[in-house]
């Protein structure tokens, strides 16, 4: 795996599986949808005079079947404001938050236990566990989506959301849970509360259907 940078930018350091090889290069013993890899960026000139920093990742692998290819992920920089935005927010928030904002928790709630009994693990962040009819929630530390898949059963949708289909979602999306008097939105609704009693600080829920738009961003969020 080889990572470039902007001008006045380098890699000073790797963390995960792997060797280096060069400034620049990691040489990885296998690669798989949970595995994580960090790179520690030093600037090294000003960079006053380009208008953003770009990064980039390449990743050489050999297929399983003995196919050569090879991966591309480019990154450009976030505006000033939203990069201040995050810098205060790490600064000061606990550290558990901290981490949820890094690496979001995945939780599957279409077979929630009994309220009596503990609350669901969270799933590994990839985007094989989203089965087609499931709903599942994203939690970001300071929002949470629940993204309702197109197979979702019909029964979920009325009592859960009120709606009739998973057609009758919304394509703008929904904000909040409904109230309704039913044992399956009386846990899910636990289940929200119980992550919102835990925390220092409110985070709105945006509900989702599995229309383009919406699978991707969720998909960009946990591949």
């Amino acid at each position: 795996m080889r990572v470039r940078c902007t001008k006045g930018i380098c890699v000073s350091d790797f963390h995960g599986n792997g060797f280096v090889r060069s400034t620049d290069l990691l040489a990885l013993p296998n690669v798989n949808p949970d595995a994580g890899f960090a790179m520690k960026l030093t600037v090294e000139e000003t960079l006053d005079v380009y208008p953003n920093a770009i990064f980039q990742a390449a990743l050489l692998y050999t297929t399983s079947k003995g196919m050569i290819s090879i991966a591309f992920r480019s990154r450009i920089s976030t505006k000033l404001d939203e990069r201040v935005a995050a810098l205060l927010s790490i600064k000061s928030r606990p550290l558990a938050y901290i981490f949820t904002m890094i690496y979001p928790g995945l939780y599957s709630l279409t077979d929630l236990l009994p309220a009596e009994q503990a609350y669901p693990s969270p799933l590994h962040l990839s985007a094989a566990y989203l089965s087609l009819n499931g709903a599942f929630l994203l939690d970001k530390g300071d929002e949470m989506i629940l993204l309702v898949r197109k197979a979702i059963p019909i029964s979920w949708c009325l009592n859960v959301l009120d709606v009739a289909s998973f057609n009758n979602i919304p394509q703008t999306g929904m904000i909040g849970l409904p109230v309704l008097e039913n044992e399956q939105s009386s846990k899910l609704r636990g289940f929200i509360e119980h992550f919102l009693s835990n925390r220092v600080h409110h985070a709105p829920l945006l509900i989702i259907r599995d229309y383009q738009s919406s699978k991707k961003f969720v998909f960009q969020q946990s591949a």
